[in-house]
């Protein structure tokens, strides 16, 4: 009587990418359970602080930024001054935005 045991062979582990793969799956899979869970704890009546963390994520950032600032004298779009959101000035017209840290910065006439 002839036993076939088979191969023998162990189980294979996933290669790197493949183990990346199956992460980032996790992850995102991870991610619409959260704004899932948020979205229903919404319509619960819980007022979680965190609940309307996925709208606020997916705002754009480039859109013009609702800000009670005084306007900035020097930065003009659109004809109208621009006002200040955090580092960067926004227009409140257009939504353009600049950042002055980056921006070059005028030379000052030296004096002697």
């Amino acid at each position: 009587m002839t036993v076939d045991h088979g191969t023998d062979q162990e189980p294979q582990q996933p290669s790197p990418a493949q183990h990346l793969t199956q992460a980032a799956l996790m992850h995102q899979r991870a991610a619409s359970l959260y704004v899932e869970a948020a979205a229903d704890a919404r319509k619960a009546g819980d007022h979680d602080r965190a609940a309307g963390y996925e709208q606020r994520a997916a705002q754009n950032r480039t859109q013009a930024a609702q800000c009670l600032a005084p306007a900035v004298t020097g930065y003009v779009c659109c004809n109208q001054p621009m006002r200040r959101d955090g580092n960067q000035l926004v227009c409140g017209k257009c939504g353009a935005w600049t950042d002055p840290g980056t921006a070059p910065q005028p030379r000052l006439a030296v004096t002697a």
